[in-house]
């Protein structure tokens, strides 16, 4: 549920249209023995002129809008406009274990279509419901997830069936709730309140084990949204006993100025840090705000630039208007054989990491479509040599090759698996390699789509035969290939009928194939041949063992940027 609950605060940061009325936490569909219970209301944010402000400032027309766009086109909601709330609960504390409640206006067919195409899509019934449960892999660990529709515009989300029953069972009152509960879950909730969390019985929950922290709380409860002109924040914490609450008082206060410190470049949001007020009574610490959200609205354009200082994004220029230069006028003949030199600094096209000591420099990355790709480099060679000259560094590289001019070729003398090899390479112009900047970003953005469906995974990692086919290096646990019995140190020779003669011709044929499909495999195994079925498996990412790549590949895009090494 971890997962989910970032996810979606990502998502309803953009909740941006305009509403008069708001969703207060549902008591009626919290089960009365919750330990923890959040609750966000996108309609009371969607009425706060802080919230809209700030999207139109900071979020419309970036990644993270272009992200909402695309979750509107692919799951037909859109969060900015359809969705109301979002209540968050679990019976304990810990991980892996909760209910997520949706309350928006929903495609049904759509989102039941998206989990049905799932391989591991399972349905079961509950007194008039339908369950639906299919699993994921988040961090490469399968972890099964169970959906179901209460109503047309309310999806319930729990980690197992069970929960899910459960859930229903409260929701139609055939179990208590948090309606007639004597607990601090229930109490009244601050009006105008955008977002709540509350937890109990910290102390003695499975988090405590793992977070020596939670071991010295008992109750924590968070409201934080905008009441008339006011936008308001209330913390009240009761620890396990008073030096605890003393410690965690000071650990607020050194919170608070760190975060003054980072609003360097908006010392208006600095005057409102210093009104944050805490208190402690014996074991209870508590923290109170509250500012006029007029003086926040202006501060809004301060915090853009500030975001965007962070994130290393320019701010727009205004674009200059084209000037139409004449076009220089030669005759046919002499036209085709005329010659444009390129201009600009002289470009190799590749990535280089810092080398160790007595080391030459090694190639981290290829740009696609460059005069290194196109000679033949690869990420992984080390360069020795440009032109009998000996590189020993980055700064002797980049020396070596500005000697050149754009379009020069140039001798390079590479060392890869300990096998000294030699290239020629044409040097490119910096406009050329801004133009491979550009491209490479639009197939990232393009994958994005095809990233976020299920795709054949078959759950190996290969590399080239020493013989025929290509051998199994390592076989992921729990997967498809670790299920069928695919053993480290196989050589897979065949899928179906076509040959696998090198890793690439394996993902070629395991993604000609559809997710949960059963193929043949024939495997050389202790010199004998076998046939091995393997059902493909439905993975989200690049064929490996995670989905860190997908995650770094998601972060960089929403923070508009694409951090790479020393470029040569």
């Amino acid at each position: 549920m971890k997962r989910h609950i970032l996810g979606l605060g990502m998502i309803l940061l953009g909740a941006w249209s305009v509403t008069a009325y708001a969703d207060p936490l549902p008591l009626k569909a919290v089960p009365a023995e919750a330990q923890w219970v959040a609750h966000i209301d996108v309609r009371a944010m969607r009425s706060s002129d802080l919230i809209r402000r700030f999207y139109d400032e900071c979020i419309k027309g970036r990644a993270p809008a272009k992200l909402l766009d695309m979750v509107a086109e692919h799951w037909g909601m859109d969060p900015r406009r359809d969705l109301h709330h979002v209540t968050m609960y679990s019976t304990k504390i810990a991980d892996g274990h909760g209910v997520m409640v949706v309350k928006a206006k929903m495609d049904k067919d759509k989102l039941l279509d998206v989990a049905k195409r799932c391989p591991t899509h399972r349905s079961m019934k509950h007194e008039d419901y339908e369950i639906h449960t299919w699993t994921h892999r988040p961090g490469g660990k399968d972890r099964q997830l169970t959906g179901v529709f209460q109503d047309t515009d309310v999806l319930v989300l729990a980690s197992n069936p069970d929960l899910a029953k459960a859930a229903l069972d409260v929701m139609d009152g055939r179990a208590d709730s948090l309606q007639d509960a004597d607990t601090p879950l229930a109490a009244q909730v601050p009006a105008g309140t955008m977002f709540l969390l509350r937890a109990m019985g910290i102390a003695d929950s499975e988090a405590a084990d793992k977070h020596p922290l939670c071991a010295q709380l008992d109750r924590v409860d968070y409201a934080k949204g905008q009441h008339e002109d006011q936008w308001f924040g209330h913390l009240r914490i009761d620890a396990s006993d008073d030096d605890a609450a003393a410690r965690i008082q000071t650990a607020l206060k050194g919170l608070r100025a760190m975060c003054w410190l980072h609003l360097d470049a908006v010392p208006e949001l600095q005057e409102m840090l210093d009104q944050v007020e805490f208190s402690r009574e014996d074991n209870v610490v508590r923290s109170e705000f509250q500012a006029p959200v007029k003086e926040l609205v202006q501060a809004v354009p301060r915090m853009r630039e500030m975001l965007r200082k962070y994130t290393g994004e320019r701010l727009e220029r205004p674009k200059k208007k084209p000037v139409d230069k004449p076009k220089p006028r030669l005759k046919e003949r002499e036209a085709k054989r005329a010659v444009i030199e390129p201009e600009g600094t002289p470009v190799l096209g590749v990535v280089i990491g810092e080398p160790l000591e007595d080391e030459s420099p090694e190639i981290i990355r290829v740009w696609p479509d460059s005069p290194a790709e196109k000679a033949g480099l690869q990420a992984g060679d080390r360069i020795v040599k440009v032109d009998d000259q000996p590189v020993d560094s980055p700064k002797e590289l980049r020396d070596a090759v500005g000697k050149h001019q754009p379009g020069d070729r140039v001798s390079l003398a590479v060392r890869r698996d300990d096998r000294q090899k030699s290239f020629r390479v044409r040097l490119a112009g910096a406009d050329d390699f801004a133009g491979w900047r550009l491209r490479e970003r639009a197939r990232e953005r393009q994958r994005l789509p095809r990233l976020l469906s299920p795709r054949p995974w078959l759950g190996v990692r290969v590399a080239p035969g020493t013989e025929r086919g290509v051998t199994v290096e390592r076989v992921i646990p729990g997967g498809p290939a670790a299920r069928a019995g695919l053993k480290e140190g196989d050589a897979i020779l065949r899928v179906e009928k076509t040959r696998v003669e090198a890793p690439a011709d394996l993902q070629a044929a395991v993604a000609g194939h559809r997710p949960g499909e059963t193929i043949n495999l024939v495997v050389r195994r202790d010199d004998s041949r076998q046939t091995i079925r393997v059902a493909l498996g439905a993975f989200g990412v690049w064929e490996g063992e995670s989905d860190e790549p997908v995650r770094d590949w998601l972060r960089r895009m929403l923070e508009g940027r694409f951090p790479h090494a020393e470029d040569s």
